[in-house]
């Protein structure tokens, strides 16, 4: 793996997921798939709760961060968390995520990144909450969340943030 450029929530939008993570489950969650070379749990300490919208191997770094050279991130946008569901991961894993609804503001902030990269970005956008090869806690946590009343939940995305993902995973830089 090389980058990934995630959509970033604003502090406010950010204990809000807190919050709602403490509801579904009171012991920490995974929030990074597996198969990515890394170490879990310093990735997950490094990731904060965000939307993937593009990565690309290390061998295009090059490429990719030079178009990123000069990007400027325009304006936040809204992004509503609908429902949780349930997607199947790398190696026998779960992950609990939230679908998300864009609101307008979203889409121009994806147009605007995929002319910068040259790429398609966003096309399933969705937060991963957690991720295990525990299939009955991940379900668990998933039952609480379904029942509970929390959604549609309004997020703001307020920057975009880039990370080096491999060991170790690392924050190189914050789009505002």
């Amino acid at each position: 793996m090389g980058h990934v450029i995630a959509a970033g929530f604003s502090q406010e939008s950010l204990t809000e997921l807190k919050f709602l993570m403490k509801k579904a489950t009171s012991d920490s969650a995974n929030k990074i798939p597996y198969g990515r070379g890394c170490d879990r749990e310093q990735a997950d300490s490094v990731f904060g709760y965000h939307i993937s919208l593009f990565n690309w191997a290390k061998e295009k770094d090059g490429t990719m961060l030079g178009r990123l050279c000069g990007y400027q991130f325009r304006s936040a946008c809204t992004v509503f968390a609908e429902k949780p569901i349930l997607l199947h991961g790398h190696e026998d894993s779960v992950m609990l995520c939230l679908k998300i609804r864009p609101a307008d503001g979203f889409y121009s902030l994806t147009d605007g990144l995929k002319d910068t990269l040259g790429h398609k970005v966003g096309e399933h956008p969705h937060i991963t909450l957690a991720v295990s090869k525990d299939h009955g806690r991940i379900h668990r946590m998933y039952k609480k969340l379904k029942k509970s009343e929390f959604f549609p939940l309004e997020l703001t995305v307020d920057h975009l943030e880039l990370y080096k993902v491999w060991n170790p995973v690392e924050l190189v830089r914050e789009y505002r």
